[in-house]
């Protein structure tokens, strides 16, 4: 999945596992079941690594699925209201949590930022099944509500698959049907298997027929004024930034497990490796990682006409060429399309 903006401004990032990759679903198109970090973070490691951290970054409890314990999360939001920063602490759940976890959520809402996973209505969202193939549908809807009765504003994340790609319309009109949604993320699933893109994942050009229809709606129904939708908005933030020159966001999203295990981006795939200092866990991703990321954009002529892909897709892709040029072609016609969006807004 395409799972950062192309905007050179967003904030470092620490996605803080506090479980590793433990979770109480079996999304068929997750790529943490594959990992094996099953552990969790003991209370003293939460607050050690916590203190530690750069000042200026941006938290996200992460998972797997950071709300399995009330326990270690307080212990975390603990901590950070100890380092006693502007920086946000952000939880991105799967939305299928108990009662108390939710009045835990309710209790410190005067700091946290929500997020919750979930691909649309009911009939979009089939590939998020716990364990025992069960739909969890209703319990997370039923947790967007809780929020809203509360007037805790959220913010969700729709991986677009095989489920959902031919109505995005639906889907949109579903999180507008929550007035406490306020972003929506849209991510594409581009998953492979040893035969290609795997069955419940769509093509890049999917994905950008998909996404202009939503600009049109977005337009055409004023819902930049009700709710940001991304790509669309951080696509259109790229553009006005009039960034000329590749930029690689990799080492600006740092994954943290349980003992001292990191890595950047966790779309990349790449293996862990342990930092020295914590309080220099950007810095020394950078120098140990820029230097051996594949980015063909680095030299592409056409970078202006597209902005530049992403690192793990071209990874994910890699030997398919027929692929890669498809993503390449979906990337540049995205870039003329927001060029033109923004031309008609004036």
């Amino acid at each position: 999945m395409e799972v950062c903006s192309h905007n050179r401004f967003d904030p470092n990032t620490i996605l803080f596992k506090i479980n590793g990759t433990k979770c109480n679903l079996n999304c068929r198109y997750c790529s943490e079941t594959k990992k094996a970090y099953k552990e969790s973070m003991c209370r003293e490691e939460c607050k050690d690594i916590m203190s530690a951290l750069p000042t200026a970054c941006d938290i996200i409890l992460h998972g797997g699925e950071p709300l399995l314990d009330c326990n270690a999360v307080c212990e975390a939001i603990s901590a950070f209201r100890e380092r006693g920063t502007k920086s946000k602490l952000s939880i991105q759940t799967n939305g299928v949590i108990d009662a108390e976890m939710k009045d835990l959520l309710l209790k410190n809402s005067d700091i946290l930022k929500i997020g919750i996973s979930i691909d649309g209505p009911n009939n979009q969202n089939k590939l998020r099944v716990d364990y025992y193939n069960n739909p969890v549908f209703k319990r997370v809807d039923e947790t967007i509500s809780f929020f809203s009765q509360h007037s805790i504003q959220i913010k969700c994340i729709a991986t677009v698959n095989s489920a959902n790609v031919h109505d995005p319309i639906g889907t949109l009109e579903y999180f507008l049907s929550h007035k406490n949604i306020k972003q929506v993320r849209f991510n594409p699933c581009f998953d492979m298997d040893d035969e290609g893109l795997a069955d419940y994942a769509i093509r890049p050009l999917q994905f950008l027929e998909y996404t202009i229809k939503l600009v049109d709606y977005w337009i055409r129904h004023r819902t930049y004024r009700i709710v940001r939708i991304d790509p669309i908005q951080s696509e259109i933030e790229a553009v006005l930034s009039q960034t000329t020159q590749p930029y690689i966001n990799c080492c600006k999203f740092i994954s943290v497990y349980p003992n001292g295990q990191s890595t950047i981006c966790d779309a990349l795939g790449v293996e862990p490796f342990e930092y020295s200092s914590v309080s220099e866990i950007f810095t020394d991703a950078e120098s140990k990682y820029m230097d051996i990321m594949n980015y063909p954009c680095k030299k592409c002529g056409d970078f202006a006409d597209c902005g530049g892909g992403c690192v793990a897709i071209f990874r994910r892709f890699s030997g398919r060429n027929e692929l890669i040029q498809e993503y390449c072609n979906y990337r540049r016609k995205l870039k003329q399309y927001i060029k033109s969006v923004i031309s008609e807004m004036g």
